[in-house]
């Protein structure tokens, strides 16, 4: 997966996995992706998201980047919950066509941080890796 090889050089330290999305915890940031054809609510995932936030990050913000590879619909409602994840520091989001841009423009709407629209996996992961080496400014 084209994931695995983009993150190589990252210490992946688990991979949670639940009916509607997969989410994989690495040293320095967050991969979330959502299954295909799901409706993705919050509900549910902000305790396990705290707990693991905890235990791999000792509560400091780290990059969430949102994969979009796949379809699904995201309860829009639910983006007035962001606010409540102060233990991410941005929110990078992979847009693959025009309907996942207009979303994503939306979410971005109710993000108090950083939140960068990106074109592919690559991108992100060159952003990331570019923003690491001056942590001071990651996602700005």
């Amino acid at each position: 997966m084209i994931r695995d090889v983009l993150l190589k050089d990252f210490t992946l330290h688990e991979v949670y996995e639940t009916k509607n999305c997969t989410f994989w915890f690495y040293d320095v940031l967050c991969w979330f992706e959502a299954k295909e054809e799901v409706l993705f609510t919050l509900e549910g995932y902000v305790d396990e998201m705290l707990v693991r936030f905890d235990k791999y990050y000792n509560n400091q913000p780290i990059p969430f980047i949102s994969n979009r590879i796949n379809t699904y619909s995201f309860n829009l409602l639910d983006s007035v919950k962001f606010p409540e994840f102060i233990m991410i520091s941005c929110f990078m989001t992979i847009c693959y066509g025009d309907a996942d841009v207009l979303h994503a423009k939306f979410a971005k709407q109710f993000w108090k941080k950083p939140f960068i629209i990106l074109e592919s996996p690559k991108k992100a992961v060159e952003y990331l890796t570019e923003a690491l080496k001056s942590p001071a400014t990651i996602c700005k």
